[in-house]
């Protein structure tokens, strides 16, 4: 499993967990948190990419940035993103808490407590 999932994109294995899930996890409200989860994951992966992928510029006042994205599958095909320092702490700590989420999830389907 490790071998596959390393050669194929981040959205691809979130998609098959999403398809998945009612096989491996049985209750309900689980399934909900689960997917939820997994929704703000894509949220959280698809502003990193624009940002890691991104053209950067400096922004009109100090400590901004103009960040151009483009994108093929999205009405506005390029796209300027205006972003803060607080923008990027504010991915950080979204990352962090799904990260903390992630763990909660993975103890209660699996049954066992962090180490």
């Amino acid at each position: 499993m490790f071998i596959i999932t390393q050669n194929v994109s981040a959205s691809t294995v979130s998609d098959w967990i999403r398809i998945l899930t009612p096989l491996h996890v049985s209750d309900p409200n689980t399934q909900a948190s689960l997917l939820t989860l997994l929704a703000t994951v894509n949220e959280i992966r698809a502003e990193r990419n624009a940002l890691v992928h991104g053209l950067w510029r400096e922004g009109p006042e100090p400590n901004t940035a103009i960040i151009q994205t483009i994108r093929l599958d999205r009405a506005e095909i390029i796209k300027d993103e205006f972003a803060t320092a607080a923008d990027l702490n504010d991915l950080i700590q979204r990352s962090t808490e799904a990260l903390i989420e992630a763990l909660a999830l993975r103890d209660k389907i699996i049954g066992q407590p962090n180490p």
